[in-house]
């Protein structure tokens, strides 16, 4: 395969966080206590990244759009966690093309009469046809009413809560669960993450004042082992997938080239984020070489001209 042309595509400062201010200040220690609690259940491992009021790049146009302040452009999430990454590097935002492609597995929203409507329609859709995020909430701290889904055949099937209201999360292998209580002299109802037995995912003070909550480090059980295996076969049939969509973009793209000229086909090329275009070139560079030469050219000054 002959080595495709690089795209210089900007790396502008982008902004890292949403930009909007948190509702009210129970909003704040929720999202804290999402994170520390994600860092709880996975004490001992370092392949996991929680993150929230962080802004998640997916598209070099969505960029632009969150540079330009636009109110309307997708942010992030209030909080989200991704497996399988490397979970020491700090990060000030999530920039999908930096992180092999990587979307959150698991996004929480906590409702508010101000993004309420977002959380449960625009939000919901890009989680699910953008990130592919395997599960989804919504947390009503007022109406301390929870709603989840889990993503099926590429849509959102809504999740059924048990008994005691509580949803399971495979992707954390933790139950969600209202809890009404008092954290660091905040009382309110808190979503929290509550293990396999129901019992709760003690906080660091939690565990300090009560060593019975103490967690322990999280040993790769025969199970778990299976279950990486089964997760390391579904990746790579997604993987093959991810392949084919690709050969079928270079396709689309060599179609506008054909039909309404190089120039237009750059501008698609510049839709896409730089590290997904690169590839799409390199798979039209196999029978089209010249042509991947000339649009990597002409997407470079494009990429200059909208900087």
């Amino acid at each position: 395969m002959s080595p495709a042309p690089a795209i210089d595509i900007p790396a502008p400062g982008m902004p890292w966080a949403d930009g909007f201010p948190m509702d009210p200040e129970w909003h704040r220690h929720q999202v804290l206590l999402l994170i520390e609690l994600t860092h709880q259940r996975f004490w001992g491992r370092n392949d996991i990244s929680a993150g929230g009021d962080m802004v998640i790049y997916y598209s070099f146009e969505q960029a632009r759009e969150v540079m330009n302040g636009s109110e309307t452009a997708y942010r992030g999430p209030d909080w989200f966690a991704v497996l399988g990454v490397d979970g020491t590097r700090e990060r000030q935002a999530w920039v999908a093309w930096e992180e092999g492609g990587r979307y959150p597995n698991i996004v929480i929203e906590l409702l508010s009469p101000r993004t309420g409507h977002e959380d449960l329609q625009a939000r919901k859709a890009i989680c699910a046809e953008v990130f592919r995020a395997p599960e989804y909430y919504c947390y009503d701290g007022d109406g301390q009413r929870l709603r989840g889904w889990r993503l099926t055949s590429g849509r959102y099937a809504p999740m059924a809560a048990d008994e005691n209201g509580r949803m399971w999360s495979a992707e954390l292998e933790v139950w969600l669960s209202p809890w009404k209580g008092v954290l660091q002299t905040h009382s309110g109802v808190w979503l929290r993450f509550f293990d396999r037995s129901g019992g709760p995912i003690p906080t660091k003070e939690e565990a300090v004042r009560n060593p019975a909550f103490a967690v322990a480090p999280c040993a790769e059980t025969e199970r778990e082992r299976a279950v990486a295996a089964a997760e390391r076969a579904v990746a790579a049939e997604l993987d093959a997938e991810i392949a084919r969509e690709r050969s079928r973009h270079a396709v689309e793209i060599l179609a506008i080239a054909l039909a309404q000229g190089r120039d237009t086909a750059a501008s698609a090329l510049l839709q896409w984020p730089p590290k997904y275009a690169r590839e799409l070139l390199e798979v039209l560079a196999e029978d089209h070489p010249d042509l991947a030469r000339r649009l990597g050219h002409k997407a470079s000054v494009r990429a200059q001209e909208v900087r």
